[in-house]
């Protein structure tokens, strides 16, 4: 297992798909710092690109934890790899794993690249060190518990459909869904009709709410966030990654590859 995981960092690193991020990342850093000159002048650069910094950096992070596994994963099935790493007595689940944990620190990688890039642009260009810059902490750990589950996600359709196009469409669909659910928890709230509540509420129980993990706000503002949130967001994000997990692999273990 630990050879596995180690042949697909070593590859993965090489891969065109992850240099490919790291570029956009730097783009996006560098975009982030030419737009927030601006607002320099009016002591607005940290509060700029934090804010620009943060939110296009969480789109190339979940473009590649959705697109890589999968293509990875349908290569190496597609090559045999797969079939050989198993001839030597590597149980599926091992093999499923091994794989969630490559990813997982392929992912972790790029968003520690990100974090210390926009801190670093604060650390350079403002001379007196905001507070907040400190607090992308908040962001890297959230956005990393968030990319747990989205793997998860990943690996729970694509072992169950095995279909490469399919698993990141809706992938990207449950996401986006489950960051409005709090906009469907007030509808069924306000809904006359007892079939539009139960809808809405149905839809809201039974999506992840990917809502508990934006804390850019409370980054950029200043505002504090309670210990306990950080233990509630931990405790959700690694029971529904784990349970997905499981199902992911049953469903890997039971089917043809």
């Amino acid at each position: 297992m630990y050879s596995v995981i180690k042949y697909s960092i070593i590859e993965n690193l090489r891969s065109k798909f992850y240099l490919a991020s790291i570029g956009m990342i730097l783009f996006i850093i560098w975009l982030s710092h030419y737009s927030s000159q601006i607002n320099y002048n009016y002591g607005n650069y940290t509060l700029s690109i934090l804010t620009l910094g943060m939110y296009f950096t969480k789109l190339i992070l979940f473009a590649f934890i959705i697109f890589l596994p999968v293509s990875n994963l349908s290569q190496e099935i597609e090559t045999g790899t797969i079939y050989f790493l198993l001839s030597k007595k590597l149980k599926r689940y091992k093999y499923l794993a091994a794989k969630y944990i490559t990813y997982m620190i392929l992912y972790a990688a790029l968003l520690f690249f990100a974090v210390f890039s926009l801190w670093l642009l604060t650390y350079v260009f403002v001379s007196k060190r905001p507070e907040m810059s400190l607090k992308l902490l908040y962001f890297m750990y959230s956005e990393f518990l968030s990319g747990m589950m989205i793997l998860s996600i990943v690996f729970f359709i694509y072992t169950a459909i095995k279909a490469q196009v399919v698993t990141s469409i809706l992938t990207a669909i449950t996401y986006f869904i489950s960051i409005m659910l709090n906009s469907a928890k007030e509808i069924a709230e306000k809904a006359q009709d007892a079939s539009v509540r139960c809808f809405y509420l149905f839809l809201y129980y039974i999506f992840p709410n990917f809502s508990y993990f934006n804390l850019e706000k409370n980054i950029v503002y200043g505002r504090a966030v309670d210990i306990k949130y950080f233990f509630m967001m931990f405790c959700y994000a690694a029971i529904f990654s784990l349970i997905l997990f499981i199902i992911s692999a049953v469903f890997f273990n039971s089917r043809e590859l």
